[in-house]
């Protein structure tokens, strides 16, 4: 609160501090006519922020509530600072005073807000605050406020570190494709060369299936000529035994299943019929030819067999081994009465035939033994002839498939050339890319390393942003016009007090590309230079800069646009200025020795307008 007598320019000053911290300035504009429609499009339009700096003076209960309420609700939409200025004419109603107390008192207004209000006007801002007053949350947003700064500094690094992360996977992808490729090119150059030998094996082979074809067709009439000699031989020898075979044959068949049935149901049979069924037997494969084991297993099952008369017809003498043969054969000689045709009819219908068909098949089995030789030498030659006509048969199908093989290799060959071809074009146009993309990442490390480590001290700055801010306006603040070791000395105080030992005010408020432009622009490289240009663009005051060299008025120069450099002792100096302050110029004087009085006002930027005025909501020119 501003107190004293009317016309000390409380009004004026409280204007001058608002602009000298570049705060917007709300008041209400009191209008005959002026109400709520008027006030609330006032404050649609008005800029404000987070800070209320409230000075009394103040209009109506309901118009001064809703304008109260229309300035707190520009304030948290735009987070600036604003300053509230309610003269004490606009001052209606004692009501007026008590919220204007308990603003003060409390950093807020009962009964401004219904319950439902603020939560309601922050959703809508898109804000999410759990602070109880206004107070709280504009201590909240001026926290937020101060790191915004840094976000501003953080986000073009992590930005430049993103894409080269992204440029580094990248580079890696293409490298694992460019691999993939190459191994892909490989793999058909090999097909390709393997699809040539093949060409060339299928052409030169082609003669040699051909010549291998006569040769198999040769040696094949050659063995038809001695299978033929040998089956000759052998149908000598058989064609006494065969008829009796034969006939042997035909009385099984004759036989009937009375007859077998009889010789079943005997419980004692004669001996002959015992002897008989007994070689049968053996034949068979039934060496157990007791009567006991005959007569209680296998006589019945073998006997009891619908087939059993077909088995002994088609019986192949083939199966007799030399040990049956050997037996039946003592058998046949110690019972030669019971083999005898007529013996064995007496015997039993079926016993005649069946004894035919033992002797018949021992006499063969006896000539097979003889002519074994020739038969395993016969079928030798059979299997051979069969295996020889098999492969005749594949080299004259391969013979006349051959012109399409060669065919279907030579298109497949001129098939992975081609993909060769195109595979290794694009190769080569993926190395080129990578090798410049790898080339642009490894020049690019050395910024990558920076970034991640200026990433690293911005994000401990922001979690220690009060005590940053503190030291460096301290050091901006008091030890501008200091020496360089009195600076040391304070700031090294100043870390040790805050526990920020490795914290730079410098590096807080220029990154190193700030210091790099400058340096570009004419700045020495020393520390001191670069702290008195931290100094000189972050005070709020007119810095006069005490330099023997003269080299900071270039670089002032040369870095600021729409800079002139003057001399104090030229005659113009006074227009120059007054130019460079119509024009919206930067004026650089150097060379100063004192200053002029008439200058101060300006150096304090105690300015003064000129042209129209506004009242109220009019803005009317003013004429003297």
């Amino acid at each position: 609160m501003l107190a004293g007598r009317p016309g000390l320019g409380r009004a004026d000053a409280i204007r001058l501090i608002a602009n000298m911290h570049q705060m917007a300035l709300f008041t209400p504009k009191i209008t005959p006519s002026y109400g709520q429609k008027q006030i609330d499009q006032e404050l649609k339009n008005t800029e404000a922020s987070l800070r209320f700096n409230c000075v009394s003076r103040n209009c109506r209960p309901s118009q001064y509530m809703e304008e109260r309420f229309q300035a707190i609700q520009a304030a948290i939409s735009n987070s600036e600072h604003v300053v509230f200025l309610l003269e004490d004419y606009k001052i209606l109603r004692p009501g007026f005073l008590q919220s204007i107390n308990c603003l003060i008192s409390s950093g807020e207004v009962p009964g401004l807000f219904t319950p439902q209000m603020p939560q309601l006007l922050l959703q809508k801002r898109g804000m999410d605050v759990k602070e109880d007053t206004c107070q709280s949350f504009s201590v909240h947003k001026c926290a937020r406020n101060s790191g915004a700064k840094f976000q501003l500094v953080l986000y073009p690094l992590k930005a430049g570190v993103s894409k080269l992360t992204e440029a580094r996977e990248q580079v890696a992808v293409m490298q694992k494709k460019a691999a993939k490729k190459s191994k892909l090119l490989a793999e058909k150059q090999a097909d390709a060369d393997e699809a040539l030998k093949d060409i060339s094996k299928s052409m030169t082979g082609a003669e040699d299936q051909r010549s291998s074809m006569q040769q198999l067709r040769a040696a094949t009439e050659e063995e038809n000529a001695k299978i033929a000699e040998k089956k000759k031989h052998i149908e000598e020898q058989l064609k006494d035994v065969e008829p009796l075979l034969k006939e042997a044959r035909s009385a099984v068949g004759s036989i009937k299943s009375e007859s077998l049935s009889e010789i079943r149901s005997l419980r004692a049979p004669p001996e002959a019929i015992r002897d008989i069924l007994q070689a049968v037997l053996l034949f068979m494969g039934i060496l157990d030819t007791s009567w006991e084991a005959m007569r209680n297993c296998v006589f019945l099952r073998f006997l009891s067999k619908t087939s059993v008369k077909d088995e002994i017809i088609n019986f192949d003498a083939h199966r007799i081994t030399r040990e049956v043969h050997k037996k039946v054969s003592a058998l046949v000689k110690s019972k030669e009465a019971s083999f005898d045709p007529k013996n064995a009819k007496r015997a039993s219908l079926a016993a005649a035939p069946l004894a035919a068909w033992v002797t018949a098949n021992l006499q063969y089995s006896e000539i097979l033994e003889k002519i074994s030789p020739l038969e395993q030498e016969k079928n030798q030659l059979v299997s051979n002839l069969s295996k020889a006509e098999k492969q005749i048969d594949k080299l004259s199908k391969g013979l006349l498939t051959v012109d399409e093989k060669v065919a279907a290799l030579k298109e497949r060959f001129e098939g992975l050339m081609k993909e060769a071809t195109q595979i290794k074009i694009d190769l080569e146009k993926e190395q080129n890319t990578i090798k410049v993309a790898g080339t642009l990442v490894d020049r690019l490390a050395g910024e990558y390393s920076r970034w991640q480590v200026q990433m690293e001290s911005l994000s401990q700055e922001m979690d220690n942003v009060d005590k940053c801010s503190i030291i460096t306006a301290a050091f901006v603040t008091y030890l501008g016009g200091s020496s360089e070791k009195t600076r040391t000395e304070v700031l090294r105080s100043l870390q040790q007090n805050s526990s920020m030992h490795e914290f730079s005010p410098v590096t807080f408020c220029a990154m190193e590309t700030e210091q790099l432009n400058w340096k570009n622009h004419g700045l020495p490289a020393d520390s001191l230079s670069v702290e008195n240009t931290v100094v000189m663009f972050n005070s709020t005051q007119t810095p006069l800069v005490i330099d023997p060299t003269g080299r900071v008025a270039v670089f002032l120069h040369s870095l600021i646009e729409k800079s002139e450099l003057l001399r104090a002792a030229q005659n113009d100096l006074f227009t120059q200025i007054e130019f460079g302050i119509r024009f919206g110029k930067t004026i650089i004087v150097d060379d100063v020795t004192e200053v002029d009085a008439s200058l101060v006002p300006i150096f304090r930027k105690e300015l003064s307008s000129q042209g129209p005025r506004q009242v109220g909501t009019v803005t009317i020119p003013q004429h003297r």
